[in-house]
C-alpha cells in the first residue's frame, strides 16, 4: 500500500490512498500497522499543531513496513524568517504563507523527529524556503 496524506479532499494520486489531514486520525487507524511501502506527506507537517508533531510522524512511521520510504516537505522556520528579515519575501507573501498553517519546523528538527523513530535519512534537502526529507524504516 502506498499513503498520500494531503490537505486537499479532492486530490486523487492513482496507485496510492489518499488520507485528508481532516480525516487522519480516523483514516490512519483503519490502516494495517507496518503495511505501507510508501508514504508521501507534503507540506501536511505544517498544518499539524506543534506539539503534537512528533506524534504526527510516529503514526505515519508505524504504518511503515520494512524499508518502506517516508518523503515529508513543508516550510522551512530558519529559512522562511531570513528571507523575510533579507527581504526576500515581502509581508504579503509571508502572511500568504503563514495563513493557513499551524506550526513551521526547521529542516534539521523534522530530521530529528525522524531518527528518534529510528527512521534513516537517505536525503534532506533545502529548496528556496522549503525542505524535503526522505528516509526509510
Amino acid at each position: 500500500m502506498k499513503i498520500y496524506v494531503t490537505t486537499d479532499k479532492d486530490k486523487k494520486i492513482e496507485g496510492f490512498h489518499v488520507v485528508t489531514i481532516q480525516d487522519f486520525d480516523q483514516e490512519m487507524s483503519n490502516i494495517v500497522p507496518n503495511s505501507s511501502e510508501c508514504i508521501v506527506a507534503e507540506e501536511i507537517i505544517d498544518h499539524v499543531p506543534y506539539n503534537i508533531v512528533q506524534k504526527f510522524i510516529s503514526v505515519l512511521s508505524s504504518k511503515l513496513r520494512k524499508n518502506g520510504t517516508i518523503t515529508l516537505t513543508g516550510f522551512d522556520l530558519g529559512l522562511v524568517t531570513r528571507y523575510v528579515l533579507n527581504g526576500a519575501i515581502d509581508e504579503q507573501q509571508y502572511s500568504d504563507i503563514v495563513s493557513n498553517r499551524l506550526s513551521m519546523h526547521n529542516m534539521k528538527s523534522v530530521c530529528n523527529y525522524c531518527r528518534d523513530l529510528n527512521l534513516i535519512i537517505e536525503n534532506a534537502t533545502l529548496e528556496g524556503i522549503k525542505y524535503e526529507i526522505y528516509a526509510k524504516r
